[in-house]
Parts: C-alpha cells; structure tokens; sequence
C-alpha cells in the first residue's frame, strides 16, 4: 500500500478561510481539475503557474524560484518538493491530491524544482 505524506507541520494549516474580497479579483486557490497549480502568493494568491503533466519541472530562472507561495493539488499524484534545481535532492516534503489548498510558508522560500507522480 502506498503511503501518501502530507507536508509537516510547516505546512499542516492548508486550509485557512479567506474572505473573498468583492473586487473582481480571481478566486483563491482557483485550479483547474486535473492539475497540480502553484502561486507566488499565500491562499492561491500572486502569480499562478498549472503544471501541464506529470513528472520532474524546475523554477530555476522564474518567479516560483524560492518564492512559492501556495499549492492546490487537483492532479493524478503526488507533487513531491525539492530544495534542488534537479528534482531529485532536498527533499521538502510532498502534497497530495486531495484538492486542499496549501500555504507553504517559509517553505516556500526554499522550493526550486517538484517531481509530480504519474
């Protein structure tokens, strides 16, 4: 049986009410079904980025380089985090697909790369 790991404490307080401002702002935490997406912002908030498919992706040279926010994942697996440009090193921790929308907080500030199971 597989084992599925939420991030640790860092970041057990994923689901946080936000009020929803009556600006015609976009939703917080607002990703297509199917997708893992990440934020510069906490709440879904900032800029966002919708990994296209499974497997190893890098924010070395963009704004998600040690600057993620927040993660909804609404995928087929498992985003696993990393404080590496390669996927494979400096594991953080991962984020299931359960849908929940998750602050990283100072975590984030460490994540260069994901690896998303297929």
């Amino acid at each position: 049986m597989k084992k599925l790991i939420l991030l640790a404490p860092a970041i057990a307080l994923a689901s946080i009410s936000l009020a929803t401002p009556a600006s015609s702002a976009p939703l917080a935490f607002d990703c297509p079904g199917g997708y893992s997406c990440y934020w510069t912002g906490s709440g879904g908030t900032g800029t966002q980025w919708n990994a296209p498919s499974c497997g190893p992706w890098t924010f070395a040279g963009t704004v998600w380089d040690n600057n993620l926010g927040s993660v909804q994942n609404r995928g087929g697996g498992t985003v696993h985090l990393y404080d590496s440009a390669d996927a494979t090193s400096n594991y953080l921790g991962s984020v299931v697909n359960n849908g929940a929308g998750v602050n990283l907080g100072a975590l984030g500030a460490k994540v260069s790369s994901i690896r998303i199971d297929c």
